[in-house]
């Protein structure tokens, strides 16, 4: 290795001592810091081959020394296309278990940065149990008065797992669950299935709201799906879902349904 490169090998190293430093208060949580640090970079290592990109989390150094300016900076960030993943790690609690001021750390975070999909808390155990949350599911702990908050109602997984099922979760299906039941011919969708697809379509919608896009086109496709009338997609699911047989002919009709409400809104807005 040449001296350019073992000074940014060193340099690099520098920086991660600086990190567990400047987040822990003792010598024993700093030496904590810096091997749950390497535990997590080896298993991120794993996802690059997956297309995601690894960065160490954000250190500001100032007036000759080094300072981390509040909860902001996170121990490591995950990004693929307009993806982007906070990681935040969780020393001293048990699986699924945050502090209060942790939790409302990790609201603020998302609240001031709209870039941010999702912040990733990953407990000090074996397997790094790790959760990833969206605004959306963060407020509804905000209103918990606790001083621990349980997650555990939330997917908890290994690192690595968690961060692709939260990545692939941003993309839309519209396949139908095999164990779905539905009625004889002639009868229509039940009520309460009908209110689960009203729950579930006014829950996907209120999460795109969330979302923060980058990229111009999906800014605009953003725009128009929320333009969609709910009740027109909610009426086309409780016919599709009230055949005794559905067949393919039956899913392009719908999806010639969803371009068309589609092409009407961007040419309404031409």
């Amino acid at each position: 290795m040449n001296d350019k490169a073992q000074n940014l090998v060193s340099f690099r190293e520098y920086l991660q001592e600086v990190k567990a430093r400047e987040k822990s208060a003792t010598l024993r949580e700093y030496t904590d810091r810096l091997l749950f640090q390497e535990t997590v970079r080896e298993a991120l290592d794993g996802l690059k081959d997956e297309g995601f990109v690894i960065h160490e989390g954000l250190i500001r150094i100032t007036a000759g020394r080094e300072k981390i300016e509040g909860f902001e900076k996170p121990d490591f960030v995950v990004t693929r296309e307009d993806i982007l993943f906070q990681l935040y790690l969780v020393p001293d609690e048990e699986r699924g278990i945050v502090k209060r001021d942790f939790l409302r750390g990790l609201f603020d975070v998302i609240q001031a940065e709209p870039k941010i999909t999702a912040v990733v808390a990953i407990w000090n155990l074996d397997d790094l149990p790790s959760c990833a949350v969206d605004a959306f599911i963060l407020r509804k702990y905000m209103e918990i008065p606790a001083n621990n908050i349980d997650l555990r109602n939330e997917r908890i997984s290994a690192l690595d797992i968690c961060i692709k099922d939260f990545y692939d979760a941003q993309f839309v299906d519209w396949s139908i669950p095999e164990d779905l039941i539905i009625g004889k011919e002639g009868e229509q969708v039940s009520f309460t299935v009908k209110d689960v697809l009203r729950r579930n379509l006014d829950e996907e919608f209120s999460k795109l709201q969330e979302r923060s896009f980058r990229i111009p086109e999906k800014k605009e496709a953003k725009k128009s799906v929320l333009k969609i009338d709910k009740g027109k997609i909610l009426d086309r699911l409780t016919e599709l879902l009230s055949k005794p047989e559905l067949s393919k002919n039956d899913f392009d009709k719908l999806d010639s349904f969803l371009d068309r409400e589609m092409k009407r809104i961007k040419a309404d807005d031409d």
